[in-house]
């Protein structure tokens, strides 16, 4: 078990990073700003920057994740430190240049729970650092992601929340997504659509929440695919009847072969 090293971007920013929404640093870089570094996984390689999010991914043994750190595209050039823990403590295992739009992947194979964590020392005292994201091994071969209640918005505000994840996986891989539902206030997950040509549904089950009534739980859907390319599913929460509130939020899930 890897230990977290102290947090310093606050948990606000990781929801941003989720959402594809990063503060920037205020004023010149050169200047007395501190920059802020957010970061993220997804499962596989991924080389774009949608889609990613912050809780931890659980992967098949020996296949890839993506950590991504965005920053401040000013900072073009400088260097971040990735750092990993794999149980024995903190290493640095690779020093990333920032590209043009502000940001650094890494691309890991997975062959036991990993901690990953950026940190900024060019020209910078104290160094400044991002959060601390993970990833672990599967115990059935299955790839897992995780959508919190955190990670989207109140549900009656009258403010659409819409997530988005991408998820690399080997044709016939299994995609089990967790995601925060609460049935007491009527709400449920739906999916609204599923590429069919490449995905096929394979499972769904409902786990209530462990505290008190009312407490939230979580719905979990699992998607396979079935073909290689790229499919495509979205699943909305809603209430079912008429006048209940519709696509109060939404996941877009896209899938892609390795």
């Amino acid at each position: 078990m890897f230990h977290l090293p102290r947090r310093t971007v606050a948990p606000v920013l990781a929801a941003a990073i989720a959402l594809g929404v990063l503060p920037l640093a205020a004023g010149p870089v050169a200047g007395a700003a501190v920059p802020v570094f957010a970061d993220a996984i997804a499962p596989g390689v991924v080389n774009g920057t949608e889609g990613f999010g912050t809780a931890t991914v659980l992967v098949p043994r020996g296949t890839y994740v993506t950590y991504l750190v965005r920053t401040d595209s000013r900072l073009k050039g400088r260097k971040i430190q990735v750092w990993t823990d794999t149980g024995s403590g903190w290493t640095l295992t690779t020093t990333r240049i920032i590209a043009a739009d502000g940001s650094i992947r890494y691309f890991a194979r997975i062959k036991a729970r990993t901690g990953f964590w950026a940190k900024y020392v060019d020209g910078s005292n104290p160094p400044v650092t991002s959060h601390a994201r993970a990833a672990t091994v599967s115990a059935d071969g299955t790839t897992t992601i995780r959508l919190s209640c955190d990670d989207v918005a109140p549900t009656g505000s009258a403010v659409k929340s819409i997530v988005a994840r991408t998820v690399t996986t080997t044709v016939r891989g299994t995609v089990r997504v967790i995601v925060c539902a609460n049935p007491s206030t009527g709400f449920a997950w739906g999916m609204a659509s599923l590429d069919t040509a490449h995905l096929i549904r394979v499972g769904h089950t409902l786990q209530p929440g462990n505290g008190p009534p009312g407490s939230p739980g979580t719905e979990t859907w699992s998607v396979r695919l079935i073909h290689a390319g790229i499919g495509r599913a979205t699943l909305v929460y809603s209430q079912p009847w008429n006048g209940g509130e519709k696509a109060a939020w939404t996941l877009l899930l896209t899938m892609q072969s390795a």
